[in-house]
């Protein structure tokens, strides 16, 4: 059945302005809504859709059409909260769809590992969302950010009626301060950062190029350890240094020992983040490379992870919570306030940044671990990022797509056909490889199911330069091949590696598949993989739910930000990716594949087509 009524989404980022008053000043952003496209699912609930706005993604709350605006405040303001004028013109009799679980993309019978499981509450009151705006404060590069959702659809439960916002205007408040000398600039690239960010680009005009001249600039820190210091033979981190000189690429490498012993801070990541902070704000660093593992067993870790929490509703039979403690890597690049402002024993909560608002999630440089032990896996990583440097690779991927709940009919293929050309599944646009690319593919059916031999067999022989993986993973398992097989890895020519599975990038593990193959001989150059569970798409309800992948939605604006934005760095890119979605951090869902999705190799690499 189809009720006919739709309705959709206009937005004037042109007439996105500044007011200004006597005592306060706002950026007006008009808005206005027309015609949903409404249906009924199987079991009578409203499916509400809105082209050009991205549904809500809470499992198992309702789903509702929502707006994102990023907007920068000016030079010398504080932020004063938001004014919402609306009109509610239009209601329908009925209930909201509920949005799906997504699935951990682990072995079925390890899907929850040590997490802690609890069953999961009703959601609360009558009315949802509570409000028709929500918002939190971030800055980047010491520019005010406003992230502000506008909800154009409101359930009341209790009335058993669905509300439409027809049109409005929304005010962004903000309060002058005195201008001092030493206020915000920008340096090029920062500028260029936020432009792209925000959906007011033209306030980051008003902020003036930084005139100061820093004591020590440089662009690349490069934080490690005595072992990998006092090596000065072939490929050593002088010769990394030096092939990032060519590039233009100015570094400092520090010590994690003398960051101990001179650095402020709780424990020793919290020191790292403070020392990396304070060569940023001082030398206008864009890199920082972590050289060495994060393992917590043995000796313990070279440079420690910060573990970062967030939980996640699942199901397995009944709804439930997993909630965990995850290494993220972000924590070192997201550098404004505290990651633990209750001082509790979880890190990285909603309430736990500046004045218990949310943590950073707006990255000032981009992060990238070499996670090596040995003189050898030295050896072997800079030998390949400096072959990355100086030779032309082809245009030349390589999709991996496994079966992955064979109960559920979800497969791998169609998702990583999604990285292929202009893609607009759940109402946001990416574009991925073009026609210039030879894409070669290695997906299960109904009749045929790859071995990890093939896969390793297709990498040997293929000089890809991309390759891409959608499938089941463990610590020890990716692509259908064990830890043991990354030694029989031959391909003469070094690939970028992105996976979506489960726990294969667990650097604090002993020894994690990603570790391996990036630390090998030949295998990866770098690498984007999940410390904890992958988010797959769908749920156990797939014909009534559309619920979208987290870690698809990662994937999917990672490949965009490099081949359609121009975000050469793969680094850049990866945090570009989570960027685009820092409207959703409020749904633990996304939040989690913030914190899992790490990368592993030089954050600066880009490929020479």
């Amino acid at each position: 059945m189809k009720v006919m009524f739709r309705f959709c989404l206009v937005v004037f980022f042109a007439m996105i302005y500044a007011q200004v008053g006597r005592s306060a000043d706002y950026i007006s952003v008009p808005f206005d809504f027309a015609e949903p496209k409404v249906s009924l699912n199987p079991e009578g609930d409203l499916t509400i859709t809105m082209d050009g706005l991205m549904n809500s993604m809470e499992a198992g709350l309702p789903r509702v059409p929502f707006q994102t605006y990023k907007i920068a405040l000016p030079r010398g303001t504080h932020f004063s909260g938001v004014t919402l004028t609306e009109k509610v013109s239009q209601s329908i009799i009925g209930k909201l769809e509920r949005t799906g679980s997504q699935l951990p993309m682990c072995h079925r019978d390890n899907v929850f590992r040590e997490a802690v499981i609890t069953n999961t509450p009703d959601y609360g009151g009558p009315v949802y969302p509570t409000h028709r705006i929500a918002t939190s404060l971030q800055y980047l590069h010491g520019v005010p950010v406003v992230i502000i959702n506008i909800f154009s659809v409101v359930e009341n439960r209790d009335e058993g009626r669905v509300y439409f916002l027809k049109n409005g205007e929304m005010a962004v408040n903000f309060i002058r301060e005195n201008i001092k000398e030493n206020d915000v600039t920008l340096l090029p690239h920062q500028t260029d950062e936020l432009s792209r960010l925000v959906s007011n680009p033209d306030v980051i005009k008003t902020y003036p190029k930084t005139k100061k001249l820093y004591a020590e600039a440089y662009d690349y820190l490069i934080v490690t350890v005595d072992t990998f210091i006092k090596y000065q033979g072939e490929w050593s981190l002088d010769a990394l240094q030096n092939g990032l000189k060519a590039r233009g690429l100015r570094t400092k490498v520090t010590n994690v020992k003398d960051i101990a012993a001179n650095t402020g801070g709780r424990d020793l990541a919290e020191k790292i983040r403070f020392f990396i902070r304070d060569e940023y704000k001082k030398s206008g660093i864009r890199y920082v490379l972590l050289v060495g593992d994060g393992d917590e067993s043995g000796s313990g870790a070279m440079i420690p992870a910060r573990k970062l929490w967030s939980k996640i509703r699942a199901y397995n039979g009944q709804w439930m919570w997993i909630e965990e403690n995850i290494p993220a890597d972000i924590y070192y690049a997201a550098l404004d306030g505290t990651f633990n402002g209750n001082n509790n024993s979880k890190w990285g909560e909603p309430n736990d940044g500046d004045a218990r608002g949310d943590v950073d999630f707006l990255a000032e440089v981009s992060v990238g671990r070499l996670p090596i032990k040995t003189v050898d896996e030295l050896k072997n990583t800079v030998r390949k990022t400096l072959w990355v440097y100086t030779n032309t690779v082809p245009k030349k991927v390589f999709l991996m797509g496994e079966e992955l709940f064979a109960d559920l009919g979800l497969t791998g293929s169609a998702y990583m056909n999604q990285l292929v050309g202009q893609c607009t599944d759940h109402n946001y646009t990416t574009t991925g490889y073009r026609a210039d690319w030879k894409i070669e593919k290695l997906y299960d059916s109904s009749d045929t199911v790859w071995s990890g031999e093939d896969a390793q067999a297709k990498i040997n022989s293929g000089k890809f330069t991309m390759i891409n993986h959608l499938g089941h993973s463990n610590i020890n398992f990716n692509m259908r091949l064990d830890n043991i097989d990354v030694k029989y890895f031959e391909n003469e020519t070094p690939f970028f590696y992105y996976t979506q599975g489960c726990l294969p990038g667990d650097f604090t593990s002993n020894e994690c598949f990603i570790e391996l193959l990036v630390r090998f001989d030949n295998g990866a150059v770098a690498a984007i993989a999940n410390s904890r569970y992958g988010l797959a798409p769908e749920d156990p309800a797939p014909n009534t739910t559309k619920t979208p992948g987290a870690s698809q939605m990662l994937h999917r604006r990672f490949i965009n930000a490099v081949f359609s934005e121009n975000v050469t760095n793969l680094g850049r890119a990866h945090q570009v990716s989570k960027e685009e979605f820092v409207g959703l951090v409020n749904a633990q869902e996304m939040r989690w594949v913030m914190w899992v999705a790490n990368f592993f190799g030089d954050p600066s690499i880009e490929f020479r087509y």
